[in-house]
């Protein structure tokens, strides 16, 4: 297996036509299975043939989207490898492949563990700015940001970046989809402007590119910090228009779920509440037909639909859509995952608006722990941290006089709160605004 052949960043660029690749796969698979049969009757077949024939039978059944198969074929050849280690880049690379696929069905602790060991081998073998090291941070960069290890991630894009500007062009579709990648760990963070200036950046090169997946979804992203910034509210609907259009072209179910789902979320915060709706509903749809049944985007559909229907006075629905996203994040994220604060959240205004305040505030709560320990700084945090406080407020028949302005709790709120919390549960502290 020579540099630069199959890896996992290079399956995550979506970049080539989808159906072409797709009946390739059909295609080769049988021919993979024929060539391993024919190296296991030779008298002699060698480790390293058994080891790649299983290597190419699975990254052909990934991209048919059987990714059990596909993990079960990769385990099988990186088994040999380990009993057989004469060719470590081999090795690497097949980690780095089953990582992706691990990634795909959401388990998301042996994926970090395989793209670690696989980043690790390369290190002995090659210089910082090989190919293949840069591939692997990459896609341990996108692992950890799945996770929500939002720093970390950051840390390993902007090495990985650094490391692709020394060997290829700033136009070069690698390095766009890790500015692209870059700027999703950031806004994360609630960091929009260095954020907006990388999908800029992505967007201008992705537009001199035949890749249609590579338009519509940095373009859906920078609508989306645009829109965050409501500071270019003509500039956000031509990028939107353009997305939109965009995804009309794209064949696969799964690349138009992910632009879907982001359109949903720059509908939301322009307050298109109908339209949201409408989009985030074709892209669950969608993700129900290709991904695990517990999978992280998934999850967040869950919790960005519920949010657009809370909006529009549907609570009930709302509130059934944020338990789900909650029951799923509990099976595949950590507990301290910024996305599942975010869910609880929803769920707990949810709950609140239909005056059922003692049953939200554990979910708010438990939010607001998360979110103060996760992403500090972001409004999502503040956000919960009111709603918190209106819940405890409420729920006691007191009425603060101006919730979205008071910077933390009054003497007397205090004294509501740990009434109303009279079983000691709660750290007063943590709940309040610093």
């Amino acid at each position: 297996m020579s540099s630069g052949e199959e890896t996992g960043e290079h399956l995550t660029e979506r970049t080539q036509l989808q159906d072409e690749q797709h009946e390739a796969a059909r295609e080769s698979v049988p021919v993979a299975r024929a060539l391993a049969r024919d190296w296991q009757q030779r008298s002699n077949p060698t480790p390293e043939e058994i080891a790649h024939a299983h290597h190419i039978i699975g990254v052909n059944l990934g991209a048919q989207g059987k990714l059990n198969d596909a993990v079960k074929a990769l385990q099988d050849a990186v088994s040999i490898y380990r009993k057989n280690p004469t060719n470590e880049a081999d090795m690497a690379s097949t980690l780095t492949v089953l990582a992706f696929y691990l990634m795909a069905k959401s388990d998301l602790t042996n994926a970090e563990a395989a793209l670690k060991e696989s980043l690790d081998i390369y290190r002995k073998i090659y210089p910082d700015n090989n190919p293949e090291i840069a591939a692997s941070r990459h896609e341990l960069a996108r692992c950890l940001l799945i996770q929500g290890q939002y720093q970390k991630s950051e840390d390993l894009f902007r090495q990985t970046l650094s490391i692709k500007l020394s060997y290829l062009p700033e136009s070069h579709i690698n390095v766009v989809s890790t500015r692209s990648t870059l700027a999703v760990c950031l806004i994360a963070q609630f960091k929009i402007q260095e954020a907006q200036s990388l999908l800029r950046q992505a967007v201008a090169a992705s537009s001199q590119t035949d890749f249609v997946f590579a338009k519509s979804l940095h373009g859906a992203r920078l609508a989306f910090v645009l829109a965050l910034n409501k500071e270019h509210p003509e500039e956000v609907e031509r990028v939107l228009l353009e997305s939109e259009k965009s995804v009309q072209l794209l064949d696969s179910d799964d690349d138009k779920a992910r632009v879907l789902c982001q359109l949903g979320e720059v509908m939301c915060v322009q307050s298109k509440w109908k339209q949201a709706t409408e989009t985030l509903r074709h892209s669950l749809k969608l993700q129900k037909t290709f991904l695990e049944q517990n999978h992280h985007d998934t999850s967040r559909t869950l919790c960005v639909l519920g949010e657009s229907l809370l909006s529009q006075n549907n609570q009930s629905e709302a509130e059934e859509l944020f338990k789900a996203a909650v029951e799923m994040q509990q099976q595949i994220l950590s507990p301290r995952h910024p996305q599942r604060g975010r869910s609880l959240l929803g769920l707990g205004k949810s709950l609140c608006s239909q005056d059922r305040w003692k049953e939200a505030e554990p979910y708010l709560r438990e939010a607001v722990t998360i979110l103060t320990d996760s992403i500090p700084h972001h409004p999502r945090t503040a956000e919960a941290v009111q709603e918190l406080r209106i819940c405890i407020t409420s729920a006691a028949h007191f009425t603060v006089s101006d919730p979205l302005t008071t910077a933390g709790f009054s003497p007397e709120e205090r004294k509501v709160y740990e009434h109303a919390m009279s079983d000691g549960e709660v750290d007063v502290e943590r709940t309040m605004i610093k």
